[in-house]
């Protein structure tokens, strides 16, 4: 079973009704001296009010605390606890020279949000044979196929993104009727006369648009590995991956659209692709032991390439909604995707040990990829790593106390090849224009070429040590690193006289530095039925831009351009400006640095340099997306036929930007629902003179504007959660040798049980795709908590 966990909470309808009364009444107050909280609509009217200084009729109930009224918690009308479910069976078997194995499962998963849900079934097929003494022959295939429905959670707004619909749809309206039946677009009809949210109820876009998909996908390998001349090994394989996909949507008439009242336009649409890959790789390998001398070495090479054909058809003007897919539509528009990329690798590798105290590894390999400019696909890349085991040496003392002792050293190269298929080069996209006073289809380029778009590359150093102690029950590793990352890949925007927006570039340094530390304690025996084991893990890191382009010095971007990239700083720091509490009388705004426009109820915003005044000079960094630092702690406890096993996760000096919270749970401007964290803590001269929060006003001011960047909405993601627990019995063996069968293992499993943090929102894992707004948290799919009873039968 799967059900939140997430720490969002809202107001309920009573509540909504007050803070919708406060935002409305503030806007008209602010525009007129001759007004009144207490005026009706006409004459709020007669003083020259617009739509968002009126009161909804609807709210009046409400705001006269009439009890039993309408009262849907929308956040958990769309997230539903869901079941889970997960079958799978394994056959092992073979004989001497042959082995095989054989997995298939079938997984059943409804989604945590309604409309969503996912079946897999899949297969895995493992046959491996020795030919002769010196042949050997192996085959991998792993079919799948899997169906289910799902939403766009990244593009579909407050049309089909119910998470966002939720925190925009009022509690005073109910998703069904006295008799089950949907209500539709109750909402966007009751705000068109008050300029509220016009949103379409989202259990009824749920339930009657058709957004189903089934893919069907297969991956395997083939291979051959050939001794020869005693220390020579040669090992050909080959591989694909087949995915074939699609996607069916309809939309009908008869259910809403954000800002649009049923019935609307009927609309359809239809995805396929099929995706091919395949790798091919050849290596040669030498092993060979001389005396206290071992020596093994690597050579290979591989080829790996991809093509996809992807085809999307959109229909229109649909006479009626009685063919639910594209065939329905009387116009329709095609878009074509094809895409081809390939890689080819040479490489090699030296591995040398002396007398099992002195190591040494070499490599290199050279990587051509299509997907970067005509001048620079080539990237060379090579590693270096040296070991010394001081506790073989003869001059170690030996004991149980510290054994083994470890140091080790590695410098070495990577690259970095994840961008577009065709991001070096320009590509064109339709686009409509006016010829002869009449319009005509044509083209324009849309993405900046780079010829010498190339490969991104890290330089890593590392300084290493492993050891054990007390007879190696308690083993430690820690590390120490230092990671350039030269040439990023990073789409960065550009002046629009050049007539794009953004380009993808090499540029600039990165650096990450930091230690790693992994403490483990080998099972502790306890007695004859106790037993105990643990594993810690802790990471830090610091982040640093050491360069960008040239005679750049920030990279600025993000919603509200709330991510700054600074030479000195970390990648994608939140700016924004020190908030020090709210304006709670004119006066107060008269005596103190401000920007045009603020009013009582508005945020005091600091004056950082002291000019009095406040601009962009004044904005700070208040951390950034990544974390400071990364903990794990696994712990594992036997005793008789019980096991424990739980595992804590750690991230903290974290921000994140919520963009959710920035421009409606906690904006304060009364168009959706607020938080309850906002509610309790909103400034009000009357029942709340202490609030920290911006008083709720629809007249949504200069000062608002510039507080979306802002120390109020850059929250604190630090967390602890217990990611993973199991408890199991394993059946006695004199209970089950009489049913010939090897194990019963019955279990429980949670995931994500428990989360310490203060941050109250949707996902604390959300992030970006894009490294320069990592942090950005904007209505993602919530982590799900489980839990899930099974049994684990051998025979």
């Amino acid at each position: 079973m799967q059900t939140r966990s997430d720490n969002e909470k809202f107001v309920n309808a009573y509540d909504m009704a007050t803070y919708m009364k406060e935002a409305r009444d503030n806007n008209y107050l602010s525009k007129g001296s001759n007004r009144s909280a207490s005026d009706d609509n006409a004459t709020r009217i007669s003083k020259g009010a617009s739509l968002r200084e009126l009161i909804p009729d609807y709210l009046i109930p409400y705001l006269n605390k009439q009890p039993g009224l309408i009262d849907t918690d929308w956040y958990n009308t769309v997230l539903k606890p869901a079941p889970i479910s997960n079958t799978a069976l394994n056959i092992l078997g073979g004989t001497d020279k042959t082995k095989f194995a054989f997995t298939g499962s079938y997984l059943n998963q409804k989604g945590l949000l309604i409309g969503t849900g996912y079946e897999k079934y899949s297969g895995n097929i493992n046959l491996v044979t020795n030919i002769s003494d010196k042949l050997k022959f192996g085959v991998s295939i792993n079919p799948s196929y899997s169906k289910g429905e799902l939403f766009d959670m990244v593009n579909g707004g407050r049309t089909y993104n119910l998470l966002q619909m939720a925190t925009t749809m009022y509690p005073f309206f109910a998703p069904r009727d006295a008799n089950g039946n949907l209500l539709i677009s109750q909402q966007i009809k009751a705000n068109i006369p008050y300029d509220g949210a016009l949103v379409e109820n989202p259990v009824a876009v749920a339930e009657m648009t058709k957004r189903k998909y089934n893919m069907f996908k297969t991956f395997g390998n083939v291979f051959a590995e050939w001794n020869f001349l005693k220390d020579f090994r040669y090992k050909v394989s080959a591989g694909g991956d087949y995915t074939s996909y699609e996607y069916n949507f309809f939309d009908p008439s008869t259910v809403g659209s954000y800002r649009t009242a049923a019935p609307d336009a009927t609309t359809a649409s239809r995805t396929e692709y099929i995706t091919k890959n395949y790798l091919i790789e050849n290596l040669l390998t030498f092993d060979k032991r001389l005396n206290n001398h071992s020596f093994n070495v690597i050579a290979g090479q591989s080829f790996q390439k991809e093509q996809s054909n992807q085809v999307t058809t959109l229909a229109a003007n649909f006479p009626d909604n009685s063919l639910t897919n594209i065939s329905g539509g009387t116009s329709f528009k095609i878009d074509v995707t094809d895409y081809t990329w390939a890689l080819l690798s040479y490489f090699g590798r030296f591995n040398y040990t002396y007398d099992s105290k002195y190591s040494f590894m070499a490599s290199y390999r050279r990587d051509g990829s299509s997907r970067f400019g005509v001048n620079t696909k080539w990237g060379n890349f090579y590693a270096l790593s040296l070991a010394w085991t001081l506790s073989n040496e003869n001059f170690f003392p030996k004991n149980k106390f510290l054994d083994p002792l470890k140091l080790r050293f590695s410098v070495g190269t990577n690259g970095n090849n994840q961008i577009p298929n065709f991001g070096a080069i320009s590509l064109m996209t339709q686009e409509n224009y006016v010829f002869g006073g009449i319009l005509a289809p044509g083209y324009r380029a849309y993405t900046a070429p780079n010829a010498d778009l190339s490969w991104e590359k890290s330089e890593s150093t590392n300084f290493g040590i492993d050891l054990g102690l007390f007879n190696k029950y308690l083993n430690v590793s820690a590390d120490y690193y230092i990671l350039n990352r030269n040439g990023l890949l990073l789409d960065v925007p550009v002046p629009q006289q050049s007539g794009y927006s953004t380009s993808l570039q090499n540029i600039g340094k990165i650096r990450n530095q930091g230690l790693e530390l992994q403490v483990s304690l080998r099972p502790v025996r306890f007695g004859e039925n106790f037993e105990y084991s643990n594993n810690f893990s802790f990471s830090a890191n610091k982040n640093e831009v050491l360069a960008l382009a040239n005679n750049q010095t920030q990279i600025v971007t993000g919603a509200n351009n709330f991510a700054v990239t600074k030479v000195g700083g970390s990648i994608a720091e939140m700016y924004g400006y020190n908030i020090l509490g709210v304006y709670k009388t004119q006066a107060e705004i008269d005596n103190s640095p401000h920007i045009a426009g603020t009013m009582v109820g508005d945020y005091i915003m600091e004056d950082l340099n002291k000019d009095g005044k406040i601009d962009a000079n004044d904005k700070k960094s208040f951390g950034s997306g990544i974390p400071k630092y990364v903990m794990g702690f696994t712990n594992s406890f036997k005793y008789k036929n019980f096991e424990l096993n739980f595992t804590f996760y750690s991230e903290l000096g974290r921000k994140i930007y919520n963009g959710d919270q920035v421009s409606i749970t906690e904006s304060g401007e009364g168009f959706g629902i607020a938080n309850q964290y906002y509610f309790d803590n909103r400034y009000n001269p009357v029942t709340n003179p202490n609030g920290t929060y911006a008083m709720p006003n629809m007249n949504f001011s200069n000062n608002r504007k510039e507080a979306r960047t802002s120390s109020i909405f850059f929250k604190n993601g630090d967390y602890v959660r217990l990611r993973s627990l199991k408890l199991a019995y394993n059946l006695p063996e004199s209970l089950l040798s009489a049913l010939k069968i090897r194990s019963i293992q019955l279990y429980f499993i949670g995931n994500n049980l428990l989360t310490f943090t203060s941050y109250k929102g949707q996902n604390l894992d959300a992030n970006s795709d894009t490294i320069l707004t990592q942090g950005y948290d904007n209505g993602y799919y919530p982590v799900a908590r489980t839990y899930s009873f099974g049994m684990n039968m051998k025979f």
